[in-house]
């Protein structure tokens, strides 16, 4: 699903087909208001609430927000896999002070999470897991959200550094915490970062493109195919 750590030996022979998603399901005029009062600009993390999924690195940036003044509030969108971190999270965010803008959403059904992804400013995933290609930080940008992402796995293939959203090596809160004021404090670049997004992922991770690369990848295969029989 990305380009990301071909072995040498199959640099040659390797076709990246990605991954797509529902454009037209993930679209910004389709999302319905959500129940939470948008007091504050919202950092949406839709993923599994483990410690590999940077959750702590992101509460630990907004306290660092909150000192120089800068309001935000989180939503997590998953579910709790170990109740040992969440005990754990919970107490991070009780020492920062920030319980008051936290919320713990459990498992979203796809109609809500779009409805989060609209109303949240930001999607951020500090993630530490190697992960393949995130559906979240397409169906973000999708959405005209930009995200937010630690360098791992196939992030990288997912988000246009600088255009569409910030990618950052893992673990560095500092910067992790820039960018994230960087966008909250920018509406216009925010917006800006929002229209490329949503162009990028129908160029390159829309079901069309999805089809396209397909078709591209089979008449290639039959290609050599047939000329391997003559």
């Amino acid at each position: 699903v990305n380009g990301v750590d071909v072995p040498h030996f199959l640099a040659g022979k390797f076709t990246n087909l990605a991954d797509g998603i529902d454009i037209e399901f993930f679209s910004a005029e389709k999302a319905q208001p959500i129940p939470t009062p948008r007091t504050k600009p919202i950092l949406l993390l839709p993923a599994r609430i483990v410690r590999e999924k940077g959750h702590l690195d992101l509460v630990n940036a907004v306290g660092h927000l909150r000192k120089r003044g800068i309001q935000c509030q989180i939503a997590f969108a998953g579910r709790p896999d170990s109740n040992r971190f969440l005990s754990e999270l919970k107490g991070a965010i009780e020492h920062l002070g920030l319980q008051a803008d936290v919320h713990f959403l459990g498992m979203l059904e796809i109609h809500s999470l779009r409805n989060w992804y609209a109303a949240s400013a930001l999607v951020v995933l500090p993630t530490y897991h190697h992960e393949g290609l995130p559906r979240t930080i397409l169906e973000a940008q999708s959405m005209r959200t930009p995200p937010i992402a630690y360098n791992m796995g196939g992030v990288s293939d997912g988000i246009h550094d600088g255009q569409t959203g910030f990618i950052i090596r893992p673990g560095d809160t500092a910067t992790l915490s820039e960018r994230i004021s960087t966008l909250l404090l920018d509406p216009a670049l925010r917006a800006r970062f929002g229209t490329s997004g949503r162009e990028f992922v129908e160029r390159k991770f829309s079901l069309a493109a999805l089809a396209s690369r397909h078709e591209q990848f089979y008449t290639k295969v039959v290609a050599r195919s047939q000329l391997s029989r003559k």
